[in-house]
């Protein structure tokens, strides 16, 4: 059903993001030093990072999960599903799982401030 370049290109993708978004993030707080900001605009900004990314984590964890679901319920039912169906069905178990963590990062939020 789906070959292995459709796995593998949105991980090449993520993980240089990732890179990236590391690299560019430590030269920002080295450069930060440099200049003698103080260490409470640092830890400001290292706490912030620390908040999105929990809360990127949670994101990601409610998608996959939803995902997985929907091609478990797929397999299952195989005779009731054809791969358009199936496709549908991830979709909207991945939609689902974007609107869960929209709740709960709101609730979140709302408590932090």
């Amino acid at each position: 059903m789906f070959t292995e370049a459709v796995i593998i290109v949105p991980v090449l993708f993520y993980s240089l993001v990732t890179i990236i978004r590391i690299v560019s993030d430590n030269r920002l707080k080295r450069i930060m030093l440099e200049r003698g900001n103080t260490e409470g605009n640092l830890e400001l900004l290292t706490a912030r990072s620390n908040l999105s990314q929990s809360l990127n984590s949670l994101k990601w964890g409610i998608v996959l999960v939803g995902v997985g679901l929907a091609f478990l319920l797929g397999d299952q039912f195989r005779h009731a599903f054809t791969e358009e169906g199936l496709l549908g069905l991830v979709a909207t178990f991945a939609g689902t799982g974007m609107l869960i963590f929209h709740f709960l990062a709101a609730k979140s939020t709302k408590e932090q401030s």
